[in-house]
């Protein structure tokens, strides 16, 4: 839990700097596992308006990766710490649009940071939509907990 707090706190400092609404991203991925197993990363949906403003930051990049926009920090050498921020519209979502904010804002989740993330069911919802292999440990424990 140690290294999702102190990737939140990171985000919120991103968040602050950029001058980002709190309303306008979400994280999604294993976040909301985080006081079940640890989370080295942090991967955020971001209404595409205000991923513009991290632009100015000066520390980061944003490139292309996966024929998505994104922003990547890692605040350490070690790069299994890292934030990435995706460029979304408000009804575009990842795999597809019911995991966009405008259909999941009325339940996202609202952690101590004030970031929006995913339920347990919704991550559970989420991982099974794509299935992938790397995702089957995390399914069979969301199925114990949802």
């Amino acid at each position: 839990m140690a290294r999702a707090l102190f990737l939140a706190n990171i985000l919120k400092q991103i968040v602050q700097t950029a001058n980002v609404d709190q309303n306008s991203y979400f994280i999604i991925g294993s976040y909301a596992l985080r006081k079940h197993k640890d989370v080295t990363d942090l991967d955020i949906v971001m209404l595409d308006s205000e991923f513009e403003k991290l632009r100015n930051l000066p520390f980061g990049a944003i490139e292309i990766y996966n024929n998505q926009t994104r922003y990547f920090y890692a605040p350490t050498d070690d790069l299994d710490y890292s934030i990435e921020i995706f460029s979304k519209k408000a009804d575009e979502g990842y795999p597809n649009s019911n995991f966009s904010l405008n259909s999941l804002r009325p339940s996202l989740q609202i952690d101590e940071f004030k970031h929006q993330h995913f339920s347990l069911q919704q991550l559970l919802d989420w991982k099974l939509s794509m299935n992938r292999p790397k995702d089957q440990a995390d399914i069979e424990m969301l199925k114990l907990l949802c």
